[in-house]
């Protein structure tokens, strides 16, 4: 990463390794202090809705913007129509909310730099941290899907299962068959084995470590078009 470019940006910026392309795609991040960000997506004046939140008290009193703190000495109500005026300007740059912070995803460092360039030198310290390979060799991996660890844990791939409707029969076969394999061969977390143990029809989130790609046979016969992913796992 240009570290000199986001030093000048702020100097208190945080440096962070991207170790997996983030939502399969993106291999830069960029997090933004926004307190009330999720007010861009809101259909009236911002002023307007700062004050419904204090007034209703939709919100943690105990949360991010500290305790006796006012919300109109912590919400930016300009600072709010600059990030909407970002998302609206790069529709291709991915953009999520999690208050307070606000975090932009590129393909690129250059269209991350292009994206922060828009954002006044006022507003500099809103720049909290920055993600990215951690030099060329580790970016090609990453573009074809790799996932960099630092230590060895056991496993040589992630399998990701695709998203959709499943019968709770078929989710308890996978289950089971997962777990017929040994953890010596495949570890499922335990939030998954409860979605896959669900008495509901359909799944998200379906994800396991494993050894060998040629399980995925077996789950392909099981629910055909189930796999989504599998990426390698690099220790680095």
């Amino acid at each position: 990463m240009d570290i000199s470019y986001w030093k000048n940006k702020n100097h208190s910026i945080q440096f962070e390794k991207t170790t997996k392309q983030f939502f399969g795609k993106y291999l830069y991040r960029i997090k933004l202090s926004v307190p009330g960000g999720r007010i861009i997506y809101e259909n009236r004046d911002y002023a307007e809705a700062v004050e419904s939140r204090r007034h209703f008290r939709q919100f943690n009193p105990g949360g991010y913007w500290g305790k006796g703190a006012s919300l109109n000495d912590i919400i930016d109500v300009e600072l709010l129509h600059i990030i909407r005026e970002l998302k609206d300007a790069n529709p291709h740059i991915k953009m999520r909310i999690e208050e307070p912070e606000v975090q932009f995803y590129t393909e690129t460092e250059t269209e991350l730099k292009d994206m922060v360039d828009q954002i006044e030198t006022k507003y500099s310290t809103i720049l909290l941290s920055v993600s990215g390979p951690a030099d060329d060799a580790t970016q090609e991996l990453l573009k074809n899907g790799v996932i960099i660890r630092k230590k060895e844990f056991g496993y040589q791939y992630k399998v990701v299962l695709r998203d959709g409707r499943c019968d709770v029969a078929t989710k308890q076969q996978i289950l089971n068959y997962l777990e017929s394999m040994g953890t010596d061969e495949v570890k499922v977390s335990p939030g998954v084995k409860r979605m896959l143990d669900s008495k509901y029809n359909g799944f998200w989130s379906i994800w396991f470590y494993a050894n060998d790609t040629r399980i995925t046979t077996f789950l392909e016969l099981i629910h055909p078009g189930c796999i989504l992913n599998i990426h390698p796992v690099v220790i680095a």
